[in-house]
């Protein structure tokens, strides 16, 4: 098994007629194709940009051990939720932080 490749497709078309921007295809190969090249085989996964976020005061999952964990993302983007409520800043309950949180995910879902 040789490590994660990448190829990139930049800009691929959807059929819906949405285009995710910048698309980079990642695959692993096992073995090796025989002589008349017909035994690959595609599995198909996804993996999606990420933006972590935790809160500036939380003391359960704190920034300096959520953020150690970007590194297992491939592209990790880490924001910072600038909150008094702890934990409980990524409940939302907190216009402001509802607000952040929207924001973020708004970013990630929209495709063009």
């Amino acid at each position: 098994m040789e490590g994660l490749q990448y190829f990139s497709l930049g800009d691929f078309p959807l059929q819906s007629g949405v285009t995710l921007r910048g698309t980079t295809l990642a695959f692993r190969t096992y073995g090796a194709l025989n002589a008349a090249r017909n035994n690959a085989i595609l599995i198909q996964t996804f993996c999606a940009r990420t933006i972590v976020m935790p809160g500036t005061t939380d003391l359960y999952f704190r920034v300096r051990d959520t953020s150690s964990r970007c590194n297992r993302c491939r592209t990790p983007e880490l924001r910072q939720i600038p909150s008094s409520w702890g934990h409980a800043a990524r409940r939302g309950t907190n216009p402001v932080d509802h607000a952040f949180i929207d924001h973020a995910l708004g970013e990630l879902l929209t495709c063009d």
